[in-house]
Protein backbone atom coordinates (compact mmCIF):
# COMPACT_ATOMS: atom_id res chain seq x y z
CA UNK A 1 0.00 0.00 0.00
CA UNK A 2 3.06 2.57 1.04
CA UNK A 3 4.74 1.70 -2.09
CA UNK A 4 1.26 2.21 -4.35
CA UNK A 5 0.89 6.01 -2.72
CA UNK A 6 4.71 6.74 -3.37
CA UNK A 7 4.30 5.71 -6.91
CA UNK A 8 1.09 7.65 -7.93
CA UNK A 9 2.79 10.22 -6.22
CA UNK A 10 5.79 10.24 -7.96
CA UNK A 11 3.26 9.78 -11.49
CA UNK A 12 1.21 12.58 -10.88
CA UNK A 13 4.01 15.05 -9.21
CA UNK A 14 6.05 14.62 -12.66
CA UNK A 15 2.96 15.19 -14.36
CA UNK A 16 1.52 18.48 -12.33
CA UNK A 17 4.92 19.75 -12.49
CA UNK A 18 5.24 19.65 -16.02
CA UNK A 19 2.46 21.53 -16.55
CA UNK A 20 3.90 24.08 -14.31
CA UNK A 21 6.72 24.22 -16.07
CA UNK A 22 5.29 24.40 -19.57
CA UNK A 23 3.06 27.37 -18.23
CA UNK A 24 6.26 29.18 -17.17
CA UNK A 25 7.51 28.44 -20.76
CA UNK A 26 4.24 30.49 -22.42
CA UNK A 27 5.18 33.70 -19.76
CA UNK A 28 8.64 33.34 -21.88
CA UNK A 29 6.62 33.86 -24.98
CA UNK A 30 5.89 37.75 -23.52
CA UNK A 31 9.29 38.66 -24.17
CA UNK A 32 8.27 38.85 -28.22
CA UNK A 33 8.15 42.06 -30.35
CA UNK A 34 4.52 41.94 -29.85
CA UNK A 35 4.42 42.88 -26.40
CA UNK A 36 6.11 45.89 -24.66
CA UNK A 37 6.58 46.20 -20.97
CA UNK A 38 8.55 48.33 -18.37
CA UNK A 39 11.26 47.23 -16.24
CA UNK A 40 8.78 47.81 -12.96
CA UNK A 41 5.88 45.45 -14.47
CA UNK A 42 8.84 42.67 -15.56
CA UNK A 43 10.17 43.13 -11.21
CA UNK A 44 6.25 42.65 -9.87
CA UNK A 45 6.03 39.74 -12.19
CA UNK A 46 9.08 37.87 -11.70
CA UNK A 47 9.13 38.56 -7.68
CA UNK A 48 5.45 37.47 -8.17
CA UNK A 49 6.51 33.62 -9.75
CA UNK A 50 9.39 32.99 -7.21
CA UNK A 51 6.50 33.96 -4.41
CA UNK A 52 4.37 31.63 -5.77
CA UNK A 53 7.12 28.70 -5.54
CA UNK A 54 7.91 29.93 -2.20
CA UNK A 55 4.63 29.32 -0.96
CA UNK A 56 4.07 26.04 -2.11
CA UNK A 57 6.94 24.46 -1.20
CA UNK A 58 6.44 25.99 2.17
CA UNK A 59 3.03 23.76 1.82
CA UNK A 60 5.50 20.49 1.21
CA UNK A 61 7.37 21.54 4.00
CA UNK A 62 4.69 21.67 6.75
CA UNK A 63 1.99 20.13 4.89
CA UNK A 64 -0.40 19.87 8.06
CA UNK A 65 -0.50 23.72 8.74
CA UNK A 66 -0.36 24.61 5.41
CA UNK A 67 -2.69 22.30 3.84
CA UNK A 68 -5.65 24.80 5.15
CA UNK A 69 -4.25 27.54 3.95
CA UNK A 70 -5.86 29.87 1.21
CA UNK A 71 -3.60 29.93 -1.68
CA UNK A 72 -3.57 33.03 -3.41
CA UNK A 73 -4.84 31.44 -7.18
CA UNK A 74 -5.62 34.39 -9.02
CA UNK A 75 -2.93 37.05 -10.27
CA UNK A 76 -3.26 40.72 -11.04
CA UNK A 77 -0.41 43.84 -11.42
CA UNK A 78 -1.52 46.51 -9.24
CA UNK A 79 -3.78 48.93 -10.84
CA UNK A 80 -0.83 52.11 -9.36
CA UNK A 81 1.09 50.53 -12.49
CA UNK A 82 -1.23 51.32 -15.03
CA UNK A 83 -2.39 55.04 -14.37
CA UNK A 84 -1.10 56.20 -17.26
CA UNK A 85 -2.77 55.31 -20.97
CA UNK A 86 -1.20 51.96 -21.76
CA UNK A 87 -0.51 51.58 -25.50
CA UNK A 88 -2.02 48.65 -27.16
CA UNK A 89 1.00 46.51 -26.76
CA UNK A 90 1.40 46.70 -23.32
CA UNK A 91 -2.07 46.19 -22.38
CA UNK A 92 -1.73 43.53 -24.87
CA UNK A 93 1.31 42.32 -22.65
CA UNK A 94 -0.89 43.43 -19.05
CA UNK A 95 -3.72 41.14 -20.23
CA UNK A 96 -1.99 37.97 -21.71
CA UNK A 97 0.03 38.18 -18.63
CA UNK A 98 -2.55 38.34 -15.85
CA UNK A 99 -4.00 35.33 -17.84
CA UNK A 100 -1.00 33.43 -17.90
CA UNK A 101 0.17 33.70 -14.12
CA UNK A 102 -3.37 32.98 -13.40
CA UNK A 103 -2.69 29.90 -15.06
CA UNK A 104 0.48 29.50 -13.05
CA UNK A 105 -1.10 30.13 -9.90
CA UNK A 106 -3.96 27.36 -10.23
CA UNK A 107 -1.28 24.71 -11.51
CA UNK A 108 0.89 25.18 -8.79
CA UNK A 109 -2.19 25.27 -6.56
CA UNK A 110 -3.20 22.08 -7.89
CA UNK A 111 0.48 20.69 -7.33
CA UNK A 112 -0.10 21.54 -3.98
CA UNK A 113 -2.45 19.13 -3.43
CA UNK A 114 0.22 15.94 -3.38
CA UNK A 115 1.62 17.51 -0.24
CA UNK A 116 -1.69 15.82 1.81
CA UNK A 117 0.13 12.68 3.74
CA UNK A 118 -2.86 11.24 4.11
CA UNK A 119 -3.19 10.40 0.37
CA UNK A 120 0.39 10.32 -0.62
CA UNK A 121 3.81 9.64 0.27
CA UNK A 122 6.94 11.25 -0.72
CA UNK A 123 10.57 11.96 0.32
CA UNK A 124 11.94 15.60 0.76
CA UNK A 125 14.65 15.01 -1.68
CA UNK A 126 12.11 14.79 -4.63
CA UNK A 127 10.10 17.38 -3.18
CA UNK A 128 13.29 19.76 -3.70
CA UNK A 129 14.38 18.05 -6.93
CA UNK A 130 11.07 19.33 -8.05
CA UNK A 131 10.94 22.52 -7.22
CA UNK A 132 15.05 22.94 -8.35
CA UNK A 133 13.32 22.26 -11.33
CA UNK A 134 10.86 25.18 -10.88
CA UNK A 135 13.88 27.30 -9.94
CA UNK A 136 15.66 26.79 -12.95
CA UNK A 137 12.92 27.35 -14.81
CA UNK A 138 12.01 30.57 -13.31
CA UNK A 139 15.74 31.47 -14.06
CA UNK A 140 15.62 30.63 -17.59
CA UNK A 141 12.15 32.75 -17.45
CA UNK A 142 14.50 35.65 -16.16
CA UNK A 143 16.85 35.53 -19.00
CA UNK A 144 14.37 35.75 -21.99
CA UNK A 145 13.85 39.40 -21.36
CA UNK A 146 16.46 42.07 -21.20
CA UNK A 147 18.05 42.99 -18.16
CA UNK A 148 16.33 45.73 -16.52
CA UNK A 149 17.80 49.49 -17.61
CA UNK A 150 19.45 49.71 -14.25
CA UNK A 151 21.39 46.61 -14.69
CA UNK A 152 22.31 47.21 -18.36
CA UNK A 153 25.98 48.06 -19.49
CA UNK A 154 26.64 51.25 -20.97
CA UNK A 155 27.42 50.63 -24.25
CA UNK A 156 29.17 54.02 -24.76
CA UNK A 157 32.36 54.04 -23.21
CA UNK A 158 34.45 57.56 -21.91
CA UNK A 159 38.04 57.91 -22.22
CA UNK A 160 37.88 59.60 -18.44
CA UNK A 161 36.72 56.04 -17.14
CA UNK A 162 40.21 54.19 -18.18
CA UNK A 163 41.64 53.23 -14.92
CA UNK A 164 45.25 54.80 -16.23
CA UNK A 165 43.09 57.98 -16.87
CA UNK A 166 42.54 58.65 -13.16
Amino acid sequence: MKNERRERWTQLSSQRMSRVLWTIELIANLSSHNYEYKDEWLGYLFDSIKQKGDEIKEVFQNPTDALSNKLISEFEFPKEMFRSQPSPKELKFKNVAERRITKLYKEMNYFSRLANTKNYTYDSIDVDFLFDCYSNKYYELVSWFPPFIKDRVCNDINVADFPSER
